[in-house]
């Protein structure tokens, strides 16, 4: 049992690496990694229904 238990930990750990690389690369493509680095994104939310005030 034990010999099962570590290739499932194993392959959890390994799926998990996949998502997180799959994920910061779905990002890139889509062109929204470092979006938020450079202070270049304008919130236009003055006014508008579920906003928080600034």
């Amino acid at each position: 049992m034990t010999v099962y238990q570590g290739t499932i930990a194993a392959a959890a750990v390994i799926n998990e690496i996949i998502a997180v690389f799959m994920a910061k690369k779905g990002f890139e493509w889509a062109g929204e990694l470092h979006q938020a680095e450079g202070g270049s994104i304008q919130h236009d939310t003055k006014g508008k229904a579920g906003t928080q005030p600034a």
